[in-house]
Formats: structure tokens, C-alpha cells, sequence
């Protein structure tokens, strides 16, 4: 599994979840719930972070974030 670097492009407080922009130019989701998992606070737009990719239903899901 390859990290990933990028920032916060969309956050969907309502929902749940929010949208990276990775370096490299992709898109992906992650649930807020990663967020708690990494004892991180709701993500922020502009905020950079790193992450695991992985698939899933609704497309690439950012995993394990971390502080970039």
C-alpha cells in the first residue's frame, strides 16, 4: 500500500464525510470516523494530510490518516 499526500478539496459535515485532492491528482473520500480514529479533529478545507488508499463501493476511501 502506497501513502498518499493531499489536501481537504470538499467537507460534507451533514454527512459525514469530506473529499481529499491528493498530490497526484485524484479525488477520494473519507469518512469523518478515520479522522476520529487518528485522534485528529473534523478535516478543515485547505488542510493537508497522509493516507492509505483502498477501494470500495463508492470509489478510492482514504484510510489511516495521519498529519502530513
Amino acid at each position: 500500500m502506497s501513502r498518499f499526500y493531499g489536501i481537504i478539496k470538499t467537507v460534507k459535515p451533514d454527512n459525514g464525510y469530506a473529499f481529499f485532492r491528493a498530490d497526484d491528482g485524484f479525488d477520494c473520500f473519507v469518512h469523518f470516523k478515520s479522522f476520529e480514529q487518528a485522534g485528529l479533529s473534523e478535516p478543515k478545507l485547505g488542510s493537508r494530510y497522509s493516507f492509505d488508499v483502498e477501494d470500495s463501493p463508492r470509489g478510492p476511501r482514504a484510510i489511516n490518516i495521519g498529519v502530513a
